[in-house]
């Protein structure tokens, strides 16, 4: 693999998606850039952008929906007969795709099958230092249904390699391609997309709050041909049984069919793992599952139905995700005058934390008095910023002082500049409980206490062995020395009991990690051959269970 080449690599089943991994593997084109490959070259015709926007406005008006993408059909398929064999070794497919407009790309496939000994790459023609693989190397790969991860700018290249020792045809079904278009802001949707004002969940304000923080995930919603974000909480019933249900808004995917559902993706642990957000989205180790189906909703009309959605996924979570099953309070309250928190990912991107300390009261949805169905909530400023919500947070848990969920967000104006006066609305878990009908699938009792204990208070579930909840960072100092270096660097810090057992990884500035060690039970001042190493800069992490810090070094020889 060539030096400074960082790859993203994700791993499929039929229904969920590990953590993306650095690989070796590269395109072959990239590898052999003397070889000629033939190249297909394929422009998708134009979004009417401004008929899209259109409806979104009117969409997100109503407080429905926040529309980020939209679907443009465009089947084709890549089997062995379209590839050029090149070195006698290798059959090569590579198409470049454009469409216009657009922010990033993603692609929806019907069917992947790669048979073992082959490779599929996905990566933008200006971002040749980033590459999206599905690898079949080692074994083969089989999917249905399911959405790539995008890929930024308005163009995209498919680039398929297959060893000719490998005579099985592969299947690579593509139904079509998501536009994530360009909307009335500067910013893209996703990754990095939230406003300034955004505190990340792993600054201070998220210390007393980490049970909570992992029990909410980034939703991608499907609905017909539109696309959208929200955010959902992962819910504990009486059963605890560790049912995988997922709770958030129901004006997230009003419009969604059954068929859409199985395209709905749930994303886990997309955060920052320091206070600062990183500088690319290839830093966050994040777990997706794919696919849900409905069990309960109820609809806000007017100022009537508290606007909740519970669905289940249609596969359990891993126990290594140290995913938290949130508890709740469904008693009813008039007014809460403790501290809270909502977290939430606004616009899609990384986990946010808004914090409130001034009262809560009932209202309706607009803050009138034509019902007490919703959570008036105003946010403060903390150390790190003004959070706030935005389209995105949609569907997000609002947790009380006791840390278990009161309501989930339905609408709202709350903004960097005016925050302080500008509230957010909350739908009640009290109303959800039984008060939006007599359907079962109109309530949340029947799915959350399926026990039928006729409790309204509900603890956490943890899947994780620490029950404490302070965040033990290590803020204070460590050393590098020599800096810059030339062979051997030394970590030298004050206390060194505390990075006994720690894990070592050195990173250039393309994200590629370089070096991986772990230190002893005891250790002294550690020191670390970099002789292999070339010149240039690097970023040392240490890291435990807990806490994790990191330093930048120099070599220079």
């Amino acid at each position: 693999m060539g030096k400074g080449i960082f790859l993203l690599i994700i791993f499929f089943n039929a229904l969920f998606i590990n953590a993306q991994e650095i690989s070796k593997n590269i395109p072959f084109s990239f590898s052999q850039k003397k070889v000629k490959v033939n190249e297909n070259i394929l422009r998708i015709k134009s979004l009417n952008i401004e008929e899209i926007l259109l409806k979104d406005s009117i969409q997100f008006v109503e407080s429905q929906q926040f529309n980020v993408a939209h679907f443009q059909a465009f089947n084709f398929s890549i089997r062995n007969r379209d590839c050029s064999k090149l070195q006698d070794s290798i059959l090569v497919y590579k198409s470049t795709l454009t469409l216009p407009k657009a922010r990033k790309i993603a692609i929806k496939f019907e069917n992947l099958f790669l048979p073992k000994g082959s490779e599929l790459f996905i990566y933008s023609p200006k971002q040749k230092n980033i590459f999206l693989s599905f690898s079949a190397k080692n074994k083969a790969l089989i999917l249905s249904h399911f959405i790539s991860k995008p890929i930024d700018g308005a163009d995209l290249v498919i680039e398929y390699n297959q060893s000719v020792l490998s005579k099985k045809e592969p299947e690579i079904s593509i139904l079509g391609f998501l536009n994530f278009y360009e909307k009335n802001t500067s910013r893209a949707p996703g990754f990095g997309g939230s406003t300034s004002c955004e505190v990340n969940t792993a600054c201070s304000e998220g210390d007393d709050w980490c049970q909570q923080i992992n029990s909410v995930v980034k939703i991608f919603i499907q609905s017909g041909n539109s696309y959208s974000y929200c955010t959902g909480s992962v819910v504990n019933n009486t059963k605890q049984d560790k049912t995988p249900y997922i709770l958030t808004a129901e004006h997230c995917g009003m419009y969604a069919s059954a068929e859409d559902f199985k395209y709905w993706t749930f994303e886990f642990n997309f955060q920052s793992e320091l206070c600062e957000s990183p500088a690319s989205e290839s830093e966050i180790k994040s777990n997706k599952i794919i696919g849900c189906e409905k069990i309960a909703q109820a609809r806000r009309s007017g100022y009537l139905g508290s606007d909740f959605r519970l669905v289940k996924l249609l596969d359990s979570i891993p126990y290594k995700w140290s995913v938290n099953y949130a508890g709740w309070d469904a008693q009813e309250y008039s007014e809460i005058t403790n501290t809270g928190v909502s977290i939430h990912h606004p616009y899609g991107d990384i986990k946010k934390i808004s914090t409130y300390s001034r009262k809560l009261t009932s209202t309706d949805s607009e803050g009138g008095t034509q019902s007490d169905e919703y959570w008036k909530t105003y946010w403060d400023a903390t150390e790190n910023g003004y959070g706030i919500t935005e389209g995105g947070s949609s569907g997000s848990p609002l947790f009380n002082s006791e840390g278990l969920i009161i309501g989930t967000l339905a609408t709202g104006s709350s903004f960097c500049e005016y925050a302080t006066d500008m509230p957010d609305y909350y739908g009640k878990i009290s109303k959800h409980w039984l008060q939006n009908g007599e359907d079962i699938h109109q309530q949340l009792k029947p799915w959350l206490d399926p026990l039928n204990k006729g409790i309204l208070k509900l603890n956490n579930l943890n899947t994780y062995q620490s029950n404490t909840c302070k965040k033990q960072k290590i803020f204070e100092e460590f050393t590098i020395y020599p800096n810059p270096a030339q062979n051997i660097i030394t970590i030298g810090y004050h206390n060194l009991t505390v990075l006994s057992e720690a894990t070592i990884e050195i990173f250039n500035l393309q994200g590629k990690l370089v070096l991986l060690e772990n230190t002893s039970a005891i250790i002294s001042n550690k020191e670390i051959d970099v002789s292999s190493l070339c010149n240039g800069f690097y970023i040392l992490k240490l890291s435990k269970a807990s806490w994790n810090i990191e330093q930048k070094f120099v070599i220079l020889r």
